[in-house]
């Protein structure tokens, strides 16, 4: 991080009364990839983490450097690496028992119930296969309640033989697994490929010096 830090620009800034001011590097400035450019499909391959990896690591995996582990952290939009990046399991562990040490750690966030959800699953059966949509619907806790059976199941089938089959059921998930769940999102990155590299960094060149 420490060469990508080199390119950015530098600022005037009031340190003490008796040092006056101080030229150093504005940390500040923010750059990023244009949304389009990051949606060719052709510039990047998607990557599933494996336990311990980091950015450096994936840095020198796929680009010879670790010093390059920047572009891989902001062509994904990652801020803070310590909490923005995959978790593997104990590193996951660690960060749900101190988030929620204060309330009981780990047991809290496996025992107490983050949202309720009304799950609708529709299945429709015709020659060509089977299609599945899933939709779930958040809802509070009285709605959840009063929702009953815990599990309904519709079938319709039309005169051409397609059978539509409607289940809804009621879900609950925990503290626990909606942040694994949302650690799993983060599993799954975009690697811009390595062709692109040196223009990347010309090009942060260029802006920096703006």
């Amino acid at each position: 991080m420490a060469k990508y830090f080199n390119l950015f620009p530098k600022t005037a800034y009031f340190v003490d009364d008796h040092i006056g001011l101080n030229l150093v590097t504005n940390i500040i400035s923010r750059f990023k990839f244009i949304d389009s450019v990051k949606e060719i499909a052709s510039s990047y391959f998607l990557y599933d983490n494996i336990a311990g990896e980091t950015p450096e690591s994936l840095a020198y995996k796929f680009y010879g450097s670790v010093e390059r582990h920047w572009i891989i952290l902001l062509y994904n939009d990652i801020i803070d690496p310590q909490f923005d990046w995959y978790k593997n399991y104990e590193t996951f562990n660690r960060y749900v028992a101190k988030k929620y040490e204060s309330l009981g750690g780990i047991p809290y966030a496996q025992s107490t119930i983050k949202k309720y959800i009304i799950r609708e699953e529709r299945s429709i059966n015709f020659f060509e296969g089977t299609k599945t949509i899933i939709e779930d619907r958040e809802t509070d806790l009285s709605t959840y309640v009063d929702f009953a059976p815990s599990t309904t199941t519709l079938t319709l089938t039309n005169s051409e033989n397609y059978t539509l089959t409607i289940t809804t059921s009621k879900l609950s998930q925990t503290i626990f697994d909606y942040e694994n769940e949302e650690n799993e999102k983060r599993r799954s990155i975009k690697i811009i490929k390595k062709q692109y590299v040196s223009r990347i960094e010309e090009e942060l060149k260029n802006l920096a010096s703006l």
